[in-house]
Parts: C-alpha cells; sequence; structure tokens
C-alpha cells in the first residue's frame, strides 16, 4: 500500500537550486518531457529550436538518459496539429500552449509499419512490458477554462496487444459521468480500461477544475493508487482499490499499435487527436515503477519549487 508521509509538504519545501532533483537519479524514469527548456523543442524534425513566442513546437525530446526510454522524441506530423511554444508563464517559466481542439505530440509504433517518436519499427522502448498498474506519473499543466463543455484528454497512453486487447489510461479535465463518477462536476480525473476485464474504472477527484497551474502526482503500486495535486494528498485520492480493470500490461512489442501522447486522444493508427486539452503544459516526468516515499517526496518537492506553487 502507499505510503502517506508527504501528504502535506508545503511548509517543508525546500527553496532556491538546492530544491533540484534530477530526474533520471531516480531508476526507472523513462520519460522527461520539459517545456521550459527551449533546447529540448524544434519547430521541424531536430534541427532548429524553438526560440520565438508563438513558434509551433513539432518535436520536444525525451529527456530520459534510461536504456528503457519511452521514445527519443514526441513529435506530430502536422502544422495544424502543433501546440505553441510560449514565454512569459507561471514563475516565468515557458511552456507549450495546445488549443482545445487536435494538438498533439506523440511517440508511436506499429509492428510492420511505420513509426514516431526516433523509435525502432516494431517497439514503443527497449523495454518489453511496462506495468500499467505500477507506475509513477507527474504533470505540471494549467486548464484555459474551468468549465469546459466535453472531457479534454491530457494525456493519453494506449497498448494493443497480440490479441488486440486495448489497454489505455486517461487523464480527463473535467470527468463527466465516466464509470466510477458520481456527479457532474467538472474536475479531474484518471481512467483506465482493459477491455479483457471491463469497461474499465476511474479515480474521479473530488477536486473542482480551476485555471490554476498546478502539479498533478499519480503513482499506482499494484493494489492501490493515489491521485492528487500540489504535493497534497488530501487534495485528491489516495488508497484507491484499482480493482481487476485497472490490472494491465502495456506490451510495447506487440503486432497491434502502441503509443504516448500529449495533449488530445489518439488511437492505434497513429492519425487521430480528439478531446483536445485547452491550456498549458509545462513539464511531465513519467516512471515506469512505484517510487518510494522518499523519491516521491524529492521530485514534488523540485517542481513545486521550479513553478512556485
Amino acid at each position: 500500500m502507499l505510503g502517506l508521509g508527504n501528504s502535506i509538504i508545503s511548509s517543508s519545501l525546500i527553496s532556491g537550486e538546492s530544491a533540484f532533483v534530477d530526474p533520471n537519479s531516480v531508476s526507472g524514469t523513462i520519460g522527461w518531457w520539459d517545456f521550459t527548456v527551449a533546447g529540448n523543442m524544434y519547430t521541424d524534425t531536430g534541427s532548429t529550436n524553438v526560440s520565438s513566442d508563438g513558434d509551433l513546437i513539432k518535436r520536444i525530446d525525451n529527456s530520459s538518459t534510461s536504456g528503457n526510454k519511452l521514445g527519443v522524441f514526441l513529435e506530430t506530423a502536422f502544422s495544424g496539429n502543433r501546440p505553441a511554444y510560449k514565454t512569459g508563464g507561471t514563475n516565468s517559466k515557458t511552456y507549450a500552449k495546445f488549443d482545445g481542439s487536435n494538438d498533439a505530440l506523440r511517440c508511436w509504433h506499429q509492428s510492420g509499419s511505420s513509426s514516431v517518436g526516433g523509435i525502432e519499427t516494431n517497439k514503443l522502448s527497449n523495454s518489453s512490458v511496462m506495468r500499467l498498474d505500477n507506475y509513477t506519473l507527474y504533470y505540471v499543466a494549467k486548464a484555459d477554462i474551468a468549465t469546459p463543455t466535453s472531457d479534454e484528454i491530457i494525456i493519453h497512453m494506449s497498448a494493443y496487444d497480440d490479441s488486440n486487447e486495448n489497454n489505455m489510461v486517461f487523464l480527463k479535465h473535467p470527468d463527466a459521468n465516466v464509470s466510477g463518477g458520481t456527479d457532474d462536476e467538472p474536475t479531474v480525473s484518471f481512467y483506465t480500461q482493459s477491455t479483457s476485464e471491463g469497461p474499465g474504472a476511474a479515480m474521479v477527484t473530488d477536486q473542482l477544475l480551476t485555471t490554476n497551474t498546478e502539479l498533478w502526482t499519480i503513482r499506482s503500486d499494484g493494489d492501490s493508487s493515489s491521485f492528487y495535486k500540489n504535493a497534497n494528498t488530501s487534495l485528491g485520492l489516495t488508497g484507491h482499490d484499482i480493482g481487476i480493470e485497472g490490472k494491465m500490461t502495456w506490451n510495447r512489442t506487440d503486432s497491434g499499435g502502441s503509443f504516448f501522447q500529449i495533449g488530445s486522444q489518439g488511437n492505434a493508427a497513429g492519425n487521430v487527436a480528439i478531446n483536445g486539452f485547452d491550456g498549458d503544459v509545462y513539464e511531465m516526468i513519467l516512471i515506469e515503477r512505484a517510487v518510494t516515499d522518499a523519491e516521491n517526496t524529492s521530485i514534488e518537492n523540485y517542481l513545486m519549487t521550479k513553478y512556485g506553487l
């Protein structure tokens, strides 16, 4: 069961540069997409960095140094689907502005077909399997609309195994009566689906959607999950039983299509971007295991301090 040692840490945040922690020092970090570093982003396939406010982002590099990293980079193929590089954000940081329509950055593969993200054609990373019920994800983002009229998906991870089973993890803004929901309030929620086990399961937080920049943490150890904001476990859910629907494997060397996508909902063919997120994305870190309480506090301190949250 996940510990609650970081339930309220705001009073113990380390200030200044001493708060920095390199996510690559945490084993299992397979994704680190940082939109505050212009050198990570390109207006083309990798030769011209973004430099001016409003430049359209075609590619962002994955700063993970793991041999199992989730793609070398995320990119989008069409100019109409590119988020904008923006300056002057929270705590004077730069960020990616997603338009709420069809913006998307992704890595994707389909065996025997093309791939996106600087990866081999037949696999999404050098690790064949990632447990989607045992990982940690951090993201810093800001919604532009507190009462959107439809679901807005920030992150979509999808896997298809050899039997074409569809395993998906959604982060949704807001919840609108997904399975497990209790009301129609615009909230931040988290959805998993394993077609072999049922229609899916959701973690619907009681946190109403805001237009503030927020850090959200998802930790799952295979039995229970936590999903909360701003390094405070009282602002969300902890100890949530993920159920059989949430126990799934992301098979990344399969014959179907698997992908990781930011900014909208994708598909196995790698050519769909719907239910777009209308807002700003600053940073995302994905670790293919449940981190320890000490590791979690260290990463949350780094992100909370970096963005002045």
